[in-house]
């Protein structure tokens, strides 16, 4: 073999193992989409890797030998990081999901007056931006929903902590808006 050859074989190791390492990164980044895309990255990477391997070969057999021990060398620490990051168990986290049952009734409880086409009298304020009561109440629903957490991600205490307080304050600010429209709410509606 020439010295441009080794250099083409080096080349094609180096890119084989880069996109091998690279794709099977991806799929084990926190946002990687579970086990289902960490199959298609590496799948993908696979593929993309199996050019450079060609090369390889038709340097010759010992060219293309030694880049496929490269990608394997590489493949089995990267499927490892892969298989153990996505196998992390994702404990639930139970302090939010009341709040999150309490955040969806309170939701369904302002969408009843939005998109009630005859609304009680009074109740054309509620969904009146401009009305003061309204537009905090607007404003802490928008806080709640941009705080609530995602029951698949691992649970971060003070996001879960701060998502309760946001639906408290969603739930006081309806009530407000409620009384403000001149609503009152018997118990148990």
């Amino acid at each position: 073999m020439s010295l441009l050859e080794y250099a083409q074989l080096v080349l094609a190791g180096l890119a084989g193992v880069g996109i091998l390492a690279a794709s099977s990164r991806a799929a084990a980044a926190p946002r990687g989409g579970g086990t289902d895309a960490a199959f298609w990255y590496c799948f993908a990477g696979a593929v993309a890797a199996l050019v450079p391997l060609l090369w390889a070969y038709s340097l010759g057999p010992a060219a293309g030998g030694t880049v496929l021990a490269l990608l394997l060398l590489a493949g089995i620490p990267a499927a490892a990081h892969v298989l153990k990051t996505n196998r992390r168990p994702v404990p639930p986290d139970p302090a939010w999901q009341p709040a999150a049952d309490t955040h969806a009734a309170l939701a369904a409880r302002w969408l009843a007056y939005e998109l009630n086409p005859a609304p009680p009298p009074g109740a054309e304020v509620l969904t009146d931006p401009a009305a003061p009561a309204t537009s905090a109440m607007v404003r802490a629903l928008d806080r709640a929903n941009r705080l609530r957490p995602d029951p698949s991600a691992l649970p971060a205490a003070q996001r879960t902590s701060a998502y309760i307080l946001a639906v408290a304050e969603f739930s006081r600010r309806l009530d407000e808006a409620e009384a403000a429209a001149g609503i009152s709410r018997t118990a148990g509606r």
